[in-house]
């Protein structure tokens, strides 16, 4: 939980303070923690979200907002110029589309914008957070194998309210 933990994290020991980070997916509840938890580390943060996205989920969080989508590479380009690291969290979530289409050009393509643009401009480290879209489906139409889960899903703890962003 960021709201209690102690000290810095690992994530920031040795990196120089005030470094320029990118975090694509920041308006959604896993990529806004990662912002948050990132300005609590001390990282000037910048977003890419799409044009209709709500900022709701970054309220109050001293964040530069670049508007585009990660399907489009002049977009995703000057978001990523001047940081040396980038989370790319966003994603297409669901299981299931009309167009299935949607969901691998958002995944794939859009995965490989975000990479192909940190490659152009010398990002240091990209760090990807995957969805649940490559679970995928066995040949065979039924569910996977679940003897590599270490506990039910039942007994994961639950889900707390980002943390308020530091001032």
């Amino acid at each position: 939980m960021i709201a209690t933990r102690p000290g810095r994290s690992k994530l920031s020991a040795g990196v120089a303070s005030h470094m320029d980070v990118l975090v694509t997916g920041a308006t959604g509840f896993v990529g806004a923690n990662v912002a948050r938890l990132l300005l609590s580390d001390g990282y000037r943060v910048r977003v890419l979200a799409r044009p209709a996205s709500s900022l709701k989920a970054l309220e109050g969080c001293p964040v530069e907002v670049v508007r585009g989508d990660i399907l489009e590479p002049d977009a995703v380009a000057a978001a990523v110029s001047g940081c040396a690291r980038v989370f790319h969290v966003a994603g297409d979530y669901r299981l299931w589309a009309r167009d299935s289409a949607e969901i691998y050009r958002n995944n794939v393509e859009g995965t490989r914008t975000v990479l192909e643009a940190c490659a152009r401009a010398g990002v240091e480290r990209v760090v990807y957070t995957s969805s649940v879209g490559t679970l995928g489906l066995p040949a065979e139409g039924g569910p996977g194998p679940t003897s590599a889960r270490s506990s039910s899903p039942s007994v994961w703890p639950r889900s707390t309210p980002p943390a308020a962003c530091p001032s």
